[in-house]
C-alpha cells in the first residue's frame, strides 16, 4: 500500500474453510487486488471464476493464491470505474454462484460495501 498507507476506521476478516485451494496463508482472507487498492473477504463460491482468472492472467495479472476470492479482488480493479459502487455493481453481473462478499477501497477509507447474491 505504499509509503503512507490510508488509515481505515473499519476492517474485515474472515475465517472460510477454502472452497478452492488448500488451508494455506496464502488462502487466507482478505484478499486484495494487484494494486492493493481492493480489499475483499468471501463466502461461496464463484462458479465461473476460472473463465475470469484465465482473463486476467492474460492481461497481466498475477495471483498468489488458489482462490476464486482472489479473482474477484482483480476484477474490482480492472473494472475500477473510479467511484466504489458503480465498480461492485459492474463486478457482480460478471460473478456466476452464490456468495457473500465484504468490500473495502483505500480510495474510500470510510466506506464498506456488502453484498450478497
Amino acid at each position: 500500500m505504499g509509503e503512507n498507507p490510508p488509515i481505515f476506521y473499519i476492517g474485515i476478516a474472515h475465517t472460510r474453510r477454502a472452497t478452492h485451494g488448500g488451508v494455506t496463508t496464502e488462502n487466507c482472507h482478505p484478499h486484495t487486488s494487484n494494486d492493493g487498492k481492493w480489499i475483499i473477504v468471501h463466502n461461496g463460491i464463484v462458479e465461473n471464476y476460472h473463465k475470469h482468472k484465465q482473463h486476467l492472467e492474460e492481461q497481466g495479472y498475477t495471483f498468489y493464491s488458489e482462490t476464486d476470492s482472489e479473482v474477484i479482488a482483480n476484477l474490482l480493479q480492472e473494472n475500477d470505474t473510479g467511484e466504489m459502487l458503480s465498480t461492485v455493481q459492474k463486478v457482480t453481473t460478471l460473478l456466476t454462484g452464490a456468495y457473500a462478499l465484504l468490500i473495502l477501497n483505500t480510495s474510500f477509507p470510510e466506506q464498506m460495501i456488502g453484498v450478497r447474491l
